[in-house]
């Protein structure tokens, strides 16, 4: 029922003012200047640390020895960088004994600690 004089609306002619919406989060300013092409894992930087403190261990040339080994086969920086984490720890447990004179028996009771 219409009052004399009024006009019904419609949805064409209501025009309500809708504020823009904030993004949900707010960018940092620091990841403007980010590289796509960086690398996440600073790979070669893990490594040459690893290989600092290889060399420090007794029998630590062994150990770089390994690693270069490692790197002759082609073996990706990660896993590169994986196993140079593993050396010091190694060696480590095997302390005191002669890393030459192991077996291959011994080498796996101790991978296997």
């Amino acid at each position: 029922m219409l009052v004399s004089g009024s006009v019904p609306h419609t949805s064409a002619q209501k025009t309500t003012k809708q504020k823009e919406k904030p993004p949900p989060f707010k960018i940092p300013d620091h990841t403007k200047d980010m590289s796509i092409n960086k690398p996440i894992h600073d790979y070669t930087q893990h490594i040459k640390q690893n290989r600092h403190n290889i060399k420090e261990l007794p029998n630590g040339q062994l150990g770089l020895q390994f690693l270069d080994h490692l790197s002759a086969l082609g073996l990706s920086l990660g896993r590169i960088s994986k196993c140079s984490t593993h050396i010091p720890v190694l060696f480590r447990i095997i302390d005191g004994a002669n890393i030459k004179t192991l077996t291959k028996t011994d080498i796996e009771h101790i991978v296997n600690l």
